[in-house]
C-alpha cells in the first residue's frame, strides 16, 4: 500500500501546522502499471 490512512484533527492553536509524509509517485510508476488491453472485458462474466 503505497499510503496508509491519515487523520489530521484540528486545535484551537492558529496558524498550527502538522507535516503528513506521504509517498511521490512518478508518472513511469503510473504508466507501467496502467491496464493493459480491455480492462472492462470481464472473463468471468
Amino acid at each position: 500500500m503505497p499510503n496508509g490512512k491519515t487523520v489530521v484533527t484540528t486545535t484551537a492553536v492558529q496558524n498550527s501546522h502538522k507535516e503528513v509524509e506521504l509517498k511521490s509517485v512518478t508518472f513511469s510508476e503510473l504508466w507501467n502499471n496502467y491496464a493493459h488491453g480491455n480492462p472492462y472485458d470481464d472473463p468471468n462474466g
